[in-house]
């Protein structure tokens, strides 16, 4: 006994608690046009409080959703009345609901109406379990080439533990083949898609969850609205983003979003922070299409100080860009610019939307504007367009 007392006080010394962070999402159900709770929302919610009380640093987030067989104010009134019924409810037990808000939830499926009238209640908190003391691994960030950073337990040393691919503007998201189509069709207004991989060997097996910080990357301020989006791969084989309920919080300085996801069996997970532009008035589609193929490289529409995000290449002839959130941006005064390559030589279309063909509906697609097969590549003007041409031949 006297030989095994030394080994235990190492034992015990090697011992610390560690905050290990949780996030559990409790869905309950709603009738149609209704917010009234049913018993069995109130048993389900009966069970957070509970488990909320067990975690430190508790955040709880009540989220409502509608189906969209109302009008777009109504919807939103009814899905935001679904949270608070549900926040009103957990505060009577004595549990704080920090974050209250609604969506309406598009997917038409008659079969599955539940998915439409309902409310999630998210817990996040921090709970206190004893674990080795980590000698072998730390905290580290890392980085992409556009600001992204991600913040992972992994071996001391290991530089290259993670990896992340960025895909913020046309020019990478063409070249990645990243498109913010979601599983029923409906473009989404991206605010950046990311995929980070990771070398299993390296992370911490304790780990659960990783954090992810995402720049604003220009825009003005944090957009409530966002929300995480993962991969599934459609019978079509092509893969579409899924609204997830993952939480969404911003550092102090709020130049950042920042969320939490879970450890996965995949070496390497890709991520949407997106919102949908369906029934919003805050957010428009508007289509370009051109008569013929050019494969474009990169593609902008902007008047120089206003410019639409780009969102996805649907086919060879057809590109989705979205208003932004701002409703009052003068379209018509906007330049659409496409670079392509033809000969190894870069070529450039350009043409202004009030001058292109337009039309507010044709072929199921709102907002269409047409690149006439008129359309001449921009010929570079200047003495130093004289000298690039002749270096490219």
């Amino acid at each position: 006994m006297k030989k095994l007392f030394p080994l235990l006080l190492m034992l015990i010394a090697g011992l610390e608690l560690h905050a290990q962070e949780t996030i559990k999402a409790f869905t309950i159900y709603f009738d149609h046009d209704n917010y009234a709770l049913s018993d069995k929302a109130k048993a389900t919610l009966d069970s957070v409080a509970p488990y909320a009380k067990q975690f430190t640093g508790t955040a709880i987030s009540s989220i409502g959703y509608t189906d969209d067989s109302g009008t777009l104010e109504y919807n939103k009134i009814l899905a935001v009345n679904r949270a608070n019924a549900a926040k009103d409810y957990l505060e009577a037990k004595g549990v704080t609901v920090g974050m209250t808000g609604g969506n309406i939830y598009h997917d038409k499926k008659p079969s599955a109406p539940e998915r439409q009238r309902r409310a999630i209640i998210t817990v996040k908190g921090n709970k206190a379990t004893p674990s080795v003391a980590g000698c072998n691994f730390e905290q580290q960030e890392f980085t992409g080439p556009e600001g992204t950073v991600v913040i992972a337990s992994v071996a001391k040393g290991s530089a290259g533990a993670v990896t992340v691919s960025e895909y913020y503007n046309s020019t990478t998201m063409l070249a990645g083949n990243m498109n913010a189509v979601d599983v029923n069709n409906n473009v989404l207004w991206t605010c950046g898609m990311m995929e980070i991989c990771f070398n299993k060997g390296d992370l911490d097996p304790s780990g659960k969850f990783y954090t992810v910080k995402v720049p604003l990357n220009g825009k003005r301020k944090i957009n409530r609205a966002m929300s995480i989006w993962l991969t599934i791969r459609g019978e079509d084989g092509v893969l579409r983003w899924e609204n997830t309920s993952i939480q969404i919080t911003s550092d102090t300085e709020r130049k950042y979003y920042m969320f939490n996801l879970p450890v996965g069996t995949e070496n390497c997970v890709k991520i949407n922070l997106d919102a949908s532009c369906v029934n919003d008035s805050e957010c428009r589609v508007i289509h370009i299409v051109t008569s013929r193929p050019y494969n474009f490289h990169k593609l902008t529409v902007t008047d120089g100080k206003n410019s639409l995000s780009f969102s996805a290449k649907i086919n060879d002839t057809l590109y989705a860009f979205t208003t932004d959130g701002d409703g009052n941006i003068n379209l018509r005064n906007m330049i659409f610019t496409g670079v392509y390559s033809k000969s190894n030589k870069a070529r450039t279309i350009r043409a202004r939307l009030r001058k292109m063909k337009y039309t507010s509906d044709k072929y199921g697609l709102a907002h269409c504007y047409y690149l006439d097969k008129k359309a001449r590549p921009v010929e570079e003007k200047g003495f130093w367009a004289w000298v690039r041409r002749q270096f490219r031949g």
